[in-house]
């Protein structure tokens, strides 16, 4: 009996090494990155968008329209059309050399995430993390990815939750969904306790 050949697509991690290679100089729009991650979706797209913000200290510049993006392609899932970045968006530019870093190192966070998550807890993903419901996560996350506060962790919060989001659906893991819920939460939080100490303060300061 002749066995069918191996028609699995390449996994995202190799992809990504593929695009690094491709953007190894000159500047990037956003629309060619979106372009060619398109064979897995918006949710691949997001996931490498959210990298760069996982560090403690937050990228003011580059959140805000990083978080427009996340907002818009969230509802887009949520709604259930296809993606498409309007033109204010599409057209900015990634810096030169700065794509190739950040694809090769998503290359190597993927792969660990590749052998660690895997699908898991269907139940979760038929019930609960159906696209309306993780698109409407995504653009939460994403509102609070752009808002110009210049306190650590203000942007990995709301990176991790659109990490584990976005690749819960990409790999239909229950548990990584669940992940990015809390993640999503603690990120809210963090930023209310921030503005409302704030705000405190400032009051204080005005007497």
């Amino acid at each position: 009996m002749e066995l069918a050949p191996d028609i699995s697509p390449p996994s995202l991690s190799a992809e990504l090494e593929r695009v690094a290679k491709r953007f190894q100089d000159g500047p990037v729009q956003l629309a060619e990155l979106a372009a060619v991650l398109g064979a897995h979706g918006s949710y691949a797209f997001l996931a490498v968008l959210a990298l760069p913000f996982l560090s403690p200290v937050p990228l003011l510049g580059l959140a805000t329209p990083a978080g427009m993006v996340v907002v818009v392609i969230g509802l887009q899932i949520a709604l259930g059309r296809p993606p498409h970045l309007p033109a204010t968006l599409a057209t900015k530019v990634l810096p030169p050399r700065f794509l190739p870093r950040l694809l090769q190192g998503a290359s190597r966070l993927l792969r660990w995430v590749e052998r660690v998550l895997h699908p898991r807890w269907g139940w979760v993903c038929d019930h609960l993390a159906r696209p309306a419901v993780n698109g409407l996560l995504l653009a939460v996350a994403g509102l609070l990815l752009l808002l110009p506060i210049p306190v650590p962790l203000s942007n990995a919060l709301p990176a991790a939750a659109i990490l584990l989001l976005s690749v819960a659906a990409l790999m239909r893991d229950g548990f990584a969904f669940l992940a990015g819920c809390l993640a999503l939460l603690v990120a809210a939080g963090f930023l209310a306790a921030v503005v409302f100490l704030g705000w405190g303060l400032l009051d204080w300061l005005s007497q």
